[in-house]
Order: C-alpha cells, then structure tokens, then sequence
C-alpha cells in the first residue's frame, strides 16, 4: 500500500507563522509509521508560538491533460473580522495578539465537472480599496479549510490603535487542472478600526 504524505512547509504572505504545504512524500505504510513521529518532532521544534496552517492547493497531472472546463465561479461573505491588539492590564496575552485576521465563508462552492469541491482552491484578489501593510493576495492558489473558510491574516500590530479597514476582494476558485472559474462577486471587508 502506498501513501503520499505532505512533508514540507513554506512561509506564505510575509509573516514567517503563516505556512503553506507545498511538497508530497510517497512512501509505503512501513515507512510511514518510522516518519511521522519524526516529522511532528522536527515540526514541533520549529513551530512557531503563533502558527497558521493553509494548504496549498495541489494541481493533478493527469487532470491537467483531461479536463477543459474551468469551475462555476464560488460565493463568498465575510464571517468575521480580528484585529491586533495591545498588552492587557492582567499580563494575558498571547503571540497572537498582534495577528489580523479576516475569515470568509463559504456560500456557494464552486460547482466542476470533474473536481470534487473539497479539492478546490481558491485565490483572492483586491478589487478596490487599501489593503492592511502587511496583508497581501496570497501567490498561489489555497484550499479551503475542513469547515468552508477561507482565511487572511496579517501582523496588525500589538496595539490597540488600529486603523479603519475598507476595501473589497473577489475570490476565484481551480479546480485541479488549474483551470480557474470567473471572479466571484465582490466581498465587502470593513472595520471601524480602534482609537
């Protein structure tokens, strides 16, 4: 029996705690059961306090010579905004505080003749408006976490002054040929920001 295990990670954006997978392992279960526990070890050692873990979306070779047909184009809203924020009074904080965090959800999934949803990636780009310094479009198609969310984080600083969000993006889905759908509608991201 062979298994093919996602061994390497990458930094994604410009925050070295937000990884991307970008490699594969094949390998038979034997050998499996002698690296994982090696591997968590080593990744254990390198983790940072703070980590964030988005897969990249991985193109099929043999889907790329079959299939034509880009997917529908998907439908997404925003669930929730986090911003930064400042040391606390009582000393509870965490390595998280300075994180942005943006996260949409998945409304409609992009409908494909041949990739199942779950093995989508999506990629967003601006639309208008001023992103966040540190936030930018990611390079690389990503797929959507276990739960349909697509995640944008960025360091927003660790204080409780934060400036105004407003801008918008539009998300476009791959299916594993890497055809890629129409832009989605575009997803209005605002926050008052903290003074």
């Amino acid at each position: 029996m062979r298994l093919s295990l996602v061994i390497l990670l990458a930094p994604i954006y410009a925050d070295k705690r937000c990884f991307v997978v970008v490699g594969r392992l094949r390998m038979n279960q034997k050998q499996s059961l002698l690296l994982i526990p090696t591997l968590v070890a080593l990744l254990t050692l390198v983790a940072y306090p703070c980590s964030y873990i988005i897969i990249s979306h991985q193109l099929d070779p043999i889907e790329q010579k079959l299939d034509r047909l880009p997917p529908s184009a998907p439908q997404m809203s925003l669930l929730s905004i986090k911003r930064g924020r400042g040391p606390r009074p009582d000393s509870s904080g965490s390595s998280c505080d300075d994180i942005g965090e943006i996260i949409l959800k998945l409304d409609q999934a992009a409908r494909d003749d041949r990739t199942q949803p779950e093995k989508m990636g999506y990629l967003w780009q601006v639309r208008d408006g001023q992103l966040p310094e540190d936030l930018g479009p990611p390079t690389r198609p990503v797929r959507l976490t276990v739960d349909g969310r697509l995640l944008l984080i960025w360091v927003d600083g660790s204080t409780d002054d934060q400036e105004p969000l407003e801008f918008s993006i539009t998300i476009t889905a791959f299916d594993l040929a890497g055809n890629q759908s129409q832009p989605s509608e575009a997803v209005q991201i605002r926050h008052p920001g903290h003074r």
